[in-house]
């Protein structure tokens, strides 16, 4: 049986009817087998009891993902298809992801600092830090910050599709490996404990299963199945903050950033992955707009921000590139097409503001 947990403020309320409630703990205070904490810090907890077992949402950090392919350890480089392995970074122990324009995408938990991408050791801007909202008060277990310097590459595509559902995603994160199989629970389940001396960058693949909301954060999960994917992928300890990628029309897009995992029904051993288990990624699509505003320049932003009707590079001739951070020109649109369309618009438009004035 799956419990899934639903925003009700500070309480999570499982669709079974059972509640959950957040509690801040730290790793070395809870002895209970039930309980993976995902960090040596203080983590904020999701549980309840469901009618068969106990249902436990981690919000701490996720761990590089476990994967069932093989002995594990494989993937630990770009697929072939490559969705944005170098965008993933390391961000302490955790994950981050690099948006480009010299900024950074992370769960909050993991919170802000400097951050390895590709090798190199990007330095945190102070103060930097923006927590992402859904608009009505209620903030995200994620963040945007700025790096400087920042690698000179190519904006990051973010999903604004908002339903994604069963479609196949590439989850990249830095987090613990796979260790012995295990067999847990009954009926049985299989799975793996993690392996706790190993820590490093790899990718998986899954389905997106369901969209919920998770200690107020707007989510999608995937389900870690036994007859899945060929790298069916489960996040472990250090994988929050690192990406979860959907390919849309030829394009991969940054989808969500992985914060928290979920063990319904049975007690399982710690420190383990099994079968049935399921990853919170934070839904990107729900804060997309919003994101966007903060990182992107106005050459870049969506946004016809100098009134011309032309919006972005390369369609706006007044952007020099997608790094342009002033869409902004001479009033006369060039005489390509798209500015001639624009200039008789904008004179219907003015045409009928003088109108309106001598009226008044």
């Amino acid at each position: 049986m799956r419990c899934r947990p639903e925003k009700t403020g500070a309480v999570a309320t499982f669709s079974n009817g059972q509640r959950a409630r957040r509690l801040s703990l730290r790793r070395e205070s809870w002895h209970s087998p039930r309980v993976r904490l995902h960090s040596s810090r203080a983590r904020s907890v999701l549980y309840g009891l469901a009618s068969f077992g106990v249902c436990l949402a981690l919000a701490g950090s996720a761990g590089a993902v476990i994967i069932d392919s093989g002995d594990g350890t494989g993937n630990t480089s770009a697929p072939a298809d490559d969705p944005g392995w170098k965008y993933v970074g390391a961000r302490w122990a955790s994950g981050a992801v690099y948006l480009g324009n010299g900024w950074v995408v992370t769960a909050n938990h993991v919170g802000p600092g400097d951050v390895n991408l590709d090798g190199v050791s990007y330095p945190y801007v102070p103060d930097s830090k923006i927590r992402i909202d859904d608009g009505m008060g209620n903030l995200a277990d994620l963040i945007v910050f700025q790096i400087d310097p920042a690698p000179a590459w190519a904006l990051l595509p973010i999903n604004g599709e908002p339903d994604i559902s069963g479609e196949p995603v590439i989850m990249i994160g830095r987090g613990k490996g796979r260790g012995a199989s295990q067999t847990a629970c009954h009926p049985t389940k299989n799975g793996y404990l993690w392996l706790l001396t190993s820590q490093t960058m790899r990718w998986g693949e899954n389905l997106v299963d369901a969209y919920e909301n998770v200690d107020d954060t707007d989510a999608f999960s995937t389900l870690f199945d036994q007859s899945g994917l060929t790298h069916e992928a489960q996040a472990a300890l250090g994988d929050s903050g690192g990406g979860v990628f959907v390919k849309n029309g030829g394009q991969w897009e940054l989808a969500g950033v992985m914060f928290a995992t979920l063990e319904p029904g049975c007690v399982q051993p710690p420190d383990s992955a099994f079968h049935g288990n399921l990853t919170y990624a934070s839904d990107l699509a729900a804060y997309r707009e919003q994101i966007i505003s903060i990182v992107r320049p106005e050459c870049a932003d969506e946004i016809d921000n100098d009134g011309d009707l032309l919006v972005d590079y390369p369609d706006d001739p007044d952007c020099t590139d997608e790094f342009d951070d002033q869409e902004k020109g001479p009033l006369v649109p060039s005489a390509s097409p798209g500015g001639l369309a624009a200039l008789a618009a904008l004179l219907l438009t003015s045409g009928g503001l003088e109108r309106r004035r001598r009226l008044r």
